[in-house]
């Protein structure tokens, strides 16, 4: 069975077919619009609402100044997106540099483990092609929680 997103007495009677509960309404469609129309449309609001009491001079003037609200206003939200999305990379960087400080000494504490080494030396550069070089396929055992890694060159069928 695929999966369904379920909102709603109306979806959940859909998906049991039953078609004597109404449907759900359609979720209203939102457009995207820029400045210019935001502005456009906000000008229209006011001349209706004070057209009447100002001239066209300080219409226009009205316009311009929602216009340059509008500006400050993207340029403001531009400006936190981007603050909140350095803050996230730099979280991820976090995230990233302690699991490579646990995960890595871990891997080949384990490794030297089982082959009995007493040292062993990582070339960090050489490390990071080894997916272009090499075709790595593993299965893991539930019953006794091992994996059994196989490795071959790049390009060779099994």
């Amino acid at each position: 069975m695929k999966n369904k997103s379920v909102k709603g007495l109306a979806n959940i009677a859909q998906l049991l077919n039953r078609g004597d509960l109404a449907a759900a309404p359609a979720a209203p469609k939102r457009e995207r619009r820029d400045t210019n129309e935001i502005s456009t449309k906000t000008a229209e609001k006011l001349h209706a609402a004070i057209g009447h009491l100002a001239s066209d001079s300080q219409m226009v003037l009205v316009q311009t100044y929602v216009k340059a609200a509008l500006r400050d206003a993207y340029n403001l939200g531009h400006a936190d997106a981007l603050d909140q999305n350095s803050q996230v990379e730099r979280l991820l960087e976090k995230q990233y540099q302690k699991r490579t400080e646990v995960t890595m000494p871990a891997v080949v504490a384990g490794v030297m483990e089982q082959l009995g080494l007493s040292s062993m030396t990582l070339d960090l550069a050489h490390l990071a092609t080894v997916f272009e070089r090499n075709q790595i396929s593993y299965v893991f055992n539930d019953d006794t929680n091992v994996m059994e890694y196989t490795m071959r060159p790049a390009g060779v069928d099994a």
